[in-house]
């Protein structure tokens, strides 16, 4: 009987072990306006933790959510688990509307143009700090996607600004 549980407990863990990294990617564009596209991610199989390389940039490494996209522009993220199995998948966000298409059509162009016509050899030296201070901030909302269709605006700040807030505090 021994040999049996051992036989089995083996295969058990092969197979847990042996489990393919799935992805799957879902495209949300919750308007006709340009650049609010998501591509929300649903990860099986494999190691936990993952990390998502995304060729978007500005998403970090540790999120299965791209926001902010354009539309009609295909996306690429790779999916790495903890034992170091990868997968590359792409996406595309479908276009509602005629400035979608023509902001998709034209956006790596703009990319490209930018670069190099507003290329700044003061910032590229060190010379200057190029940061923009500006007077408003914007803040995410917690559990908020881009399905969600409310709307939510600060309309005062509880503590000054800089100020230590301890957990509970009101």
């Amino acid at each position: 009987m021994k040999p049996y549980l051992f036989f089995f407990l083996i295969l058990f863990s092969v197979s847990m072990v042996s489990q393919d990294l799935e992805v799957k990617g879902k495209t949300i564009n919750p308007s006709d306006n340009i650049n609010d596209g998501v591509i929300q991610l649903e990860v099986d199989g494999g190691v936990p933790p993952y990390t998502y390389k995304w060729s978007n940039q500005l998403t970090p490494l540790s999120s299965k959510t791209a926001s902010g996209l354009v539309e009609g522009v295909p996306y690429s993220v790779t999916v790495t688990d903890n034992a170091g199995t990868s997968i590359t998948n792409e996406y595309t966000i479908e276009t509602q509307s005629i400035t979608e298409i023509f902001n998709g059509n034209m956006s790596p162009a703009v990319s490209a143009l930018g670069s190099v016509l507003f290329w700044d050899p003061f910032e590229a030296t060190g010379i200057y700090d190029p940061v923009v201070y500006a007077d408003v901030k914007l803040i995410a909302t917690p559990g908020w996607s881009a399905s969600v269709e409310d709307r939510f605006v600060l309309k005062q700040w509880l503590v000054e600004e800089g100020e230590h807030v301890e957990k509970g505090q009101e």
